[in-house]
């Protein structure tokens, strides 16, 4: 019985670490057409991390890290060529079609270190209004709040800027309101300091 016991416990103690499972990359495409007739293709694709395995042990942690968004932007028109394209971290939403650029926001997700490495990473969640203009593949950002919405106003009279306003709302009824203009090359404030409403 003991070398029954001494083999079983061999056998245990010998047991390979379970490989760590491999990254599982999906994503999926949108596109709009800008005010100059030029077609853009935003091509996202998410990749999971493998799930981690600490120094000595034989099983993945029981959580899993921050997908990495990438996002492909292809820009396909006559001018100035057939066909543009470069990468970009984070996920796009578009929210307009302006007559200098389109505007979207972009999502990136970062992990935040933690003390132990058996407690969840906590991700932080930064967004960004972009606008694809003619600076195309460098485009102009600026820094959003989680819970800001933002509006583009409808292609304008011909030389008149793309108007953007951005919303936070703190409380029902209660609203911040910052007020912008853009011709796709930078974005300038029209209110010098933000709105209250009411």
């Amino acid at each position: 019985m003991f070398k029954l016991f001494a083999v079983l416990l061999a056998q245990v103690v010998t047991i390979a670490p379970l490989p760590p499972v491999a990254s599982i990359p999906y994503g999926f495409s949108n596109s709009v057409i800008d005010h100059n007739g030029h077609l853009i293709i935003f091509d996202a694709t998410y990749t999971y991390p493998p799930l981690p395995v600490p120094t000595g042990s034989m099983s993945p942690l029981p959580f899993r890290f921050p997908p990495t968004m990438k996002t492909r932007v292809t820009i396909v028109g006559t001018d100035p060529t057939p066909k543009r394209d470069a990468e970009f971290d984070g996920s796009f939403y578009v929210i307009g079609v302006g007559r200098y650029a389109v505007y979207a926001i972009v999502s990136t997700y970062a992990p935040i270190a933690v003390a132990t490495t058996q407690a969840s990473p906590v991700p932080s969640f930064i967004r960004r209004l972009v606008a694809f203009g003619p600076l195309f593949p460098t485009v102009v950002s600026m820094d959003l709040s989680p819970h800001t919405d933002v509006k583009v106003s409808p292609v304008g009279d011909d030389g008149a800027l793309d108007s953007i306003a951005l919303i936070d709302t703190a409380a029902p009824n209660t609203h911040t309101v910052q007020l912008f203009q853009s011709d796709g090359k930078a974005f300038t404030r029209v209110t010098t300091t933000p709105i209250k409403v009411p």
